[in-house]
C-alpha cells in the first residue's frame, strides 16, 4: 500500500514537471528537434 502511494506520488511529480517545461530533457527526441519545433 505504501509503495503504491510512493508510486503515485512520484508519477504526478514528474507530470507537473513535464507539463511546465521544466523537465522537457527526459522526452526521447526532445534535444534533436529545432528551436522552433520546441517551441510549440
Amino acid at each position: 500500500m505504501a509503495s503504491g502511494i510512493i508510486v503515485i506520488i512520484l508519477l504526478i511529480t514528474i507530470g507537473v514537471l513535464l507539463l511546465k517545461g521544466k523537465a522537457t530533457f527526459l522526452i526521447a527526441g526532445y534535444n534533436t528537434l529545432s528551436e522552433t519545433e520546441r517551441e510549440k
